[in-house]
């Protein structure tokens, strides 16, 4: 059986793609003609084996969707037996493809499907091609065979239930870092290869800048702001402490985040650093005593959570436990729960007197990660593409209605 990953936003199926590839899978990454430069594979390997199962479409961006033909996307797509796809419900839609199992990778699931609500009949005339898009990304969706997100936060369970899609979502996790290739210390640039030895506390926010303004895709705020508050609120107990947080210059809403740093005068104690490769990103991650999840939505994770607890260093995250459930894993990945500014400095004033405290969460979260991101879960995504080949979809939709 040949499996097909299709698209790669936050570069998730690139490493799901190799996993399989370990696991004796025939995998191929498909990527769109419109992936972002920092998510592209070479960012996220430290050698070039990826091109030998790495094909680049013609289609994927909003644009080739109209001028790309069914023909053309069957095509593309037809000596492969299992589709895993993110960001592609339209164009699968078009082609009459059902995805074997949708990986969202936000946009196309919470804010694409329901674009055009809110406007007259008259004004979705006047945008044709868009108002198809994005009714073929909704078709799409109802059309896969497994959701794999999770259904437990209003953030995704909102839009799951408003395409009736509930019913197919099965969440089992998928792989966000390949993580054998981060296991050995790296090395930091030359410039910031001092910063760990003159500094007795270090947190790295990779995520991106987000929490006064909704970006172009809509997205919601990750709480950017409660890392500064909080960190704010630690330096002001303790100020003689050295310590550096770290901050990259990515997202709408930097500019915002540098007025409310100097506002509350801790720049001295702020670096920025540029958007980067993850390959390099991980190297500072993996430095860092506490590294950042998001503050917002208080779901189960997104990519920062996960490279936070693959690298072994304490994750910093809000997670509404009311409403998340660990039904799939072992339970719930040790973390420290960040619900507000005051809850981080305490966490922060904490470290100072059990430091070891946090590095066990943190190697506790790796383990966890281990055990689950790659163990069992990749147990579960090997089972289905098993299922499908004996059993073809509707043996995959039996046993994903057995699960929920």
């Amino acid at each position: 059986m040949k499996v097909a990953c299709v698209g790669n936003m936050n570069n998730m199926l690139f490493v799901l793609c190799r996993y399989l590839r370990d696991e004796g899978i025939d995998c191929d990454l498909l990527l769109f003609n419109n992936e972002m430069d920092h998510f592209l594979p070479s960012n996220d390997t430290f050698d070039e084996d990826y091109t030998s199962y790495t094909k680049v479409l013609e289609w994927g961006d909003i644009n080739s969707f109209k001028t790309t033909s069914q023909k053309k996307i069957v095509a593309d797509l037809k000596e492969y037996d299992f589709i895993i796809a993110t960001q592609a419900p339209a164009f699968m839609y078009k082609a009459g493809i059902n995805i074997d199992v949708f990986v969202p990778a936000g946009g196309e699931l919470i804010i694409t499907p329901f674009l055009f609500d809110k406007l007259d009949y008259v004004k979705r005339l006047r945008q044709l091609s868009l108002w198809k898009f994005i009714r073929y990304t909704k078709f799409g969706i109802q059309k896969s065979i497994i959701i794999n997100q999770e259904p437990f936060s209003e953030y995704f369970r909102s839009p799951l239930s408003k395409l009736r899609v509930l019913s197919k979502t099965y969440y089992f996790g998928t792989p966000f870092v390949y993580r054998k290739i981060y296991k050995e210390n790296l090395l930091l640039p030359h410039r910031y290869r001092d910063l760990r030895e003159k500094n007795d506390l270090i947190i790295v926010n990779q995520a991106r800048q987000l929490w006064v303004t909704h970006d172009t895709m809509g997205h919601e705020s990750k709480g950017s702001d409660v890392i500064i508050r909080g960190y704010s609120q630690f330096l002001k107990k303790k100020p003689k402490i050295s310590s550096k947080l770290l901050l990259f210059e990515y997202g709408p809403d930097v500019d915002y985040t540098k007025a409310l740093i100097n506002e509350l005068d801790i720049s001295s104690n702020v670096i920025w650093l540029p958007r980067m490769q993850r390959k390099e990103l991980m190297t500072f991650v993996k430095m860092a005593d506490f590294a950042c999840g998001e503050f917002k939505p208080g779901c189960i994770g997104g990519l920062t959570t996960w490279e936070s607890l693959a690298t072994g260093t304490c994750l910093l995250h809000y997670l509404n436990e009311k409403v998340v459930k660990f039904h799939n894993f072992t339970g719930p990945y040790p973390f420290i729960n960040v619900p507000n500014a005051s809850s981080l400095a305490d966490t922060l004033n904490d470290f100072q007197e059990n430091s070891l405290k946090y590095v066990t969460i943190g190697k506790n979260g790796e383990k966890w990660y281990e055990d689950n991101f790659e163990k069992r879960c990749m147990k579960e995504w090997l089972k289905l593409i098993e299922i499908k080949m004996n059993g073809g979809q509707k043996s995959l939709i039996k046993y994903c209605n057995e699960q929920i």
